[in-house]
C-alpha cells in the first residue's frame, strides 16, 4: 500500500542521513516518527524506523571491549574533573596516570 508522506516529513528524511554523532540521530529519527502520517501504508516505514532507533540505541549502552572480553568499568570522557590517585609506594598509581592522560610525570624507582 502506498504512503501519502507529507513534505516536512520528507525534508526531516534528508536531514536524517546527516548527523554524525549517535545521539544526534536518534533526535533525528525522533522527529521522523513524530511527523509520519499514522496510516496502513506507512507502518513499514514505522516499524524501520523504530528498529534503527533500537540499533543506535544498542550501540550507545554497549560497552567498549578489550580483546574479546568487556571492560570492568568504563568512564565517559566529558567535562572536568579532579581525580586522586591514592595508594601504597610502588603500586602504579603515576604509571596509571601516564596511561589515562599522556602527561607528564615522574615516575620513582
Amino acid at each position: 500500500m502506498p504512503a501519502n508522506l507529507t513534505p516536512d516529513y520528507l525534508e526531516a528524511e534528508a536531514n536524517s542521513s546527516r548527523p554524525k554523532r549517535p545521539t544526534r540521530k536518534i533526535r533525528a529519527l525522533e522527529i521522523m516518527m513524530a511527523l509520519i502520517p499514522q496510516a496502513q501504508g506507512t507502518e513499514k516505514i514505522r516499524a524501520q524506523l523504530k528498529s534503527r532507533n533500537g540499533q543506535i540505541e544498542g550501540r550507545l549502552q554497549r560497552k567498549p571491549t578489550v580483546g574479546k572480553a568487556e571492560q570492568a568499568f568504563y568512564i565517559k570522557k566529558e567535562g572536568t574533573a579532579q581525580i586522586l590517585l591514592v595508594g601504597l609506594p610502588n603500586t602504579g598509581k603515576s604509571t596509571s596516570f601516564l596511561k589515562m592522560h599522556h602527561a607528564v610525570s615522574e615516575v620513582a624507582d
